[in-house]
């Protein structure tokens, strides 16, 4: 009796951990006339939108296809982390999606004046998303970035490809100092000569 009660309960462990290992999302639900819904929330658990198909399923889904659904329609604004689920009831099949908020990558642009003969100059020009750094700087772009600075300069390349990091984007050009005017300054002084 005892050697029968210890295999009933190494049985009943067994079966245990077993269960505790099933992974949260197996495999995909068969659908019976129902909808399927997309919850997604962030990881603190605030929903932030919700998705319901326009009609109801009657045929099964893989893992893959529900993963892709749930990709679709993540809301503007945020990414997709994770899925979980599925919770069914007689109407639903849902899903909750984990998301994040999208933070936009940034690079810093980076103006660099190669000057001929006189020294190397960089010019942090603000940070831009990686999207817009990817593009060349042509020559007009690089005296308005360089903010008033350029009136020193004559650039005397035309187009710069840029030089790329994770943290920012260098665009070299090559110039030469504008020749200053030789012409003379007469200084006009207003005197009060009073008593």
């Amino acid at each position: 009796m005892k050697n029968t009660m210890k295999k009933l309960l190494c049985m009943a462990l067994a079966i245990m951990l077993l269960v505790s290992a099933v992974p949260v999302f197996a495999a995909a639900v068969d659908f019976n006339n129902q909808y399927l819904t997309f919850v997604y929330k962030l990881a603190d658990g605030t929903q932030v939108s919700s998705y319901t198909s326009d009609r109801a399923w009657s045929q099964p889904f893989t893992d893959a296809e529900i993963e892709q659904g749930a990709h679709t329609f993540v809301p503007d604004g945020y990414d997709y982390v994770a899925i979980s689920g599925p919770e069914a009831t007689a109407t639903n099949v849902t899903y909750t999606v984990t998301v994040a908020r999208h933070v936009e990558q940034s690079v810093a642009i980076v103006i660099r004046l190669v000057v001929a003969g006189g020294g190397t100059y960089d010019y942090n020009v603000g940070q831009v998303p990686v999207a817009s750094a990817r593009t060349t700087m042509t020559k007009a772009d690089a005296i308005v970035k360089l903010a008033g600075r350029g009136s020193e300069y004559e650039i005397t390349t035309t187009e710069a490809t840029a030089s790329t990091s994770d943290s920012q984007y260098i665009y070299p050009f090559s110039a030469t100092v504008k020749p200053t005017s030789t012409g003379t300054i007469t200084a006009v002084y207003s005197v009060d000569g009073g008593a």
